[in-house]
């Protein structure tokens, strides 16, 4: 299991331009079970987070679908 964390040095956060609102602040990366700390709670595959569910969980990214619309977003450490 690998933690990759936003905040370290060689890595510069982006964060989401406001009207997305969402900010990955970490992901603990383990092949078979992922998460992504967004806004400060954790998450997995299926989780929900307001209107978006998570689908994809990499050391890098995180991949979310918006229930209602069904426009997918994708945010990065």
């Amino acid at each position: 299991m690998k933690i990759y964390k936003g905040l370290e040095k060689s890595r510069p956060v982006q964060h989401e331009t406001p009207d997305f609102g969402f900010l990955l602040e970490g992901i603990i990366y383990n092949p078979s079970r992922p998460f992504a700390i967004i806004d400060g709670k954790m998450f997995e595959a299926g989780g929900r987070i307001g209107d978006f569910e998570v689908v994809k969980i990499t050391p890098d990214t995180v991949s979310l679908k918006n229930q209602k619309d069904g426009t997918s977003r994708t945010i990065r450490l």
